[in-house]
C-alpha cells in the first residue's frame, strides 16, 4: 500500500512541475526539492493553488514554511 501512495504522491510532483512549467516557464530546481518533501495532502492543496496562482512567486508562497528570496529563488 506505502508503494501505491508514493506513487500517487510522485504523479502529483510531475503534474505540479508540468503545470508550473505551462504557466511560469522553468521550475527551479530548490522548488522540486520543496515539493518532493510534501505529503498527499499538501500536494493537493499546491494543485489548486497552482492553477490560482498569477505568478510562480505567488505559488511559492502558499508552500508549507515555504517564500521567495529577493531574486525569486525558494527557501526552505
Amino acid at each position: 500500500m506505502e508503494g501505491k501512495a508514493e506513487g500517487k504522491a510522485e504523479g502529483k510532483i510531475e503534474l505540479l512541475q508540468r503545470g508550473l512549467e505551462l504557466r511560469f516557464g522553468s521550475v527551479p530546481s530548490d522548488l522540486v526539492q520543496q515539493l518532493e518533501r510534501l505529503n498527499s495532502e499538501q500536494l493537493d492543496a499546491l494543485i489548486a493553488a497552482m492553477m490560482q496562482a498569477p505568478t510562480q512567486e505567488s505559488f511559492a508562497t502558499q508552500l508549507p514554511n515555504g517564500h521567495t528570496a529577493s531574486n525569486g529563488a525558494i527557501s526552505p
